[in-house]
């Protein structure tokens, strides 16, 4: 079935271009709705962090950089987070550094963001990595056979004891789920939590779900599917709604590898997440916020997809700000 995914550590030209270092950069969120926050606040209340992961940690350090390879990578295919770091002083020459994956928690009465160990054991596995007279380090965050549950959003982070015990995360990257149990016949589904469904904007319009309504998934333009966000077969018992692409009821282009999905919703809005099609993969999207219009009157084009490789598959486009902190949901 992954037949058709390139040669190991061929790296995707669309990948996340700028860090995000959550302390120092998160937007506003009166302007730009942030739902990736939302939907991790219950995550970060609902167990103690570690020492190295707790709401007063040390501010990010200027300079340091950490990059992955993609920003998608498939428990059941992906052995590891390979993770670059850049930046360092040169006071940090010969030290270690300690890695490892957060959720992205909110400090109480507060809009600042911080790291969260994730609440699942199975994705709380470290590395360590040795700074080098350059300043830089190349490391893998090991991932798990198999992963209970949903996918999740998550960032690679790091601690840094040669600089008093600092903390810097990187971009968010998609764990995936490779289940064919789900995905028979090299489908995939697209799962959205029922944390994001029913977060509130706060805008008097009710739920995300109600304002969405529902989402119309393309495969190169060609409609798979429709399904209600509010009600119906596409949610499962946990108020999660999983959409499947690729069933034998749907066109050739459903079943296309690499296929490029696009998301429509009610009011006929495409939304600015882009995925690509993954056979036998199970994907997260907890992101409604529309694309932009286009300044010059045209449609506004699609990021481009590659195909996805066994170093990290690589389905979407950059994270785009979502809809605001609600207090509810996971990572």
């Amino acid at each position: 079935m992954l037949k058709n995914w390139p040669k190991a550590n061929a790296k995707r030209d669309w990948r996340v271009p700028t860090r995000w270092s959550v302390v120092r950069r998160l937007v506003p969120l009166a302007l730009i709705p942030i739902l990736v926050l939302a939907v991790a606040v219950d995550s970060a209340r609902a167990q103690s962090p570690s020492p190295a992961a707790s709401a007063t940690a040390v501010p990010p350090q200027q300079g340091i950089r950490l990059t992955t390879t993609s920003s998608v990578y498939v428990i059941g295919h992906d052995t590891g987070i390979p993770v670059s770091g850049t930046g360092f002083p040169t006071t940090c020459a010969g030290s270690d550094v300690q890695l490892s994956l957060y959720a992205i928690g909110v400090q109480p009465f507060s809009d600042v963001a911080v790291p969260v160990r994730p609440s699942r054991p199975e994705l709380q596995q470290q590395a360590s990595a040795h700074i080098n007279d350059s300043g830089s380090f190349n490391a893998t965050i090991p991932l798990p056979a198999q992963l209970a549950g949903d996918p999740a959003f998550l960032a690679p982070g790091i601690v840094a004891p040669c600089l008093d015990g600092a903390q810097d995360v990187g971009e968010p990257v998609q764990v995936a789920i490779f289940d064919t149990a789900e995905n028979p016949n090299g489908s995939a589904t697209i799962v959205i939590p029922t944390a994001a469904l029913n977060a509130s904007p706060n805008n008097g319009l009710g739920t995300y779900a109600q304002q969405v309504g529902s989402l119309t998934v393309s495969a190169n333009g060609v409609e798979c599917t429709t399904v209600s966000l509010t009600g119906g077969p596409a949610i499962d018992a946990d108020g999660n709604a999983r959409i499947h692409v690729g069933t034998a009821d749907q066109p050739a282009a459903c079943h296309e590898p690499n296929a490029k999905l696009t998301f429509v919703n009610a009011n006929r809005q495409t939304l600015f997440e882009k995925y690509t099609l993954l056979p036998g993969v199970t994907q997260i999207l907890q992101n409604f916020a529309s694309e932009p219009p286009s300044t010059s009157g045209t449609p506004t084009p699609s990021p481009t997809s590659t195909t996805p490789t066994p170093t990290g598959p690589a389905p979407s486009t950059p994270v785009a700000p979502g809809p605001p902190n609600t207090g509810t949901g996971t990572a």
